[in-house]
């Protein structure tokens, strides 16, 4: 968050990125509002985002990501 605040946006994506392709084995609230900022920063800083995930990802979180945060991904992807 303070990357962002700084608008050190490329180190931002990295730490989030980070924090949603973590080792998990739930999802929590945590991962849930990391992925919302990520696609946030992602169109700030690169004018697009990608809902896959990279094969490192845990499957908890390649499995239920989308579906939590569909309303954010629905509203930019058109």
């Amino acid at each position: 968050m303070v990357c962002i605040g700084q608008k050190q946006f490329l180190k931002a994506l990295e730490l989030l990125h980070n924090v949603v392709t973590a080792p998990m084995s739930s999802l929590n609230a945590i991962a849930i509002e990391v992925y919302k900022k990520y696609i946030l920063v992602s169109l700030i800083h690169l004018g697009q985002f990608s809902t896959s995930f990279p094969k490192y990802t845990s499957s908890v979180a390649q499995r239920n990501l989308k579906n939590y945060c569909q309303v954010i991904i629905s509203l930019y992807k058109h």
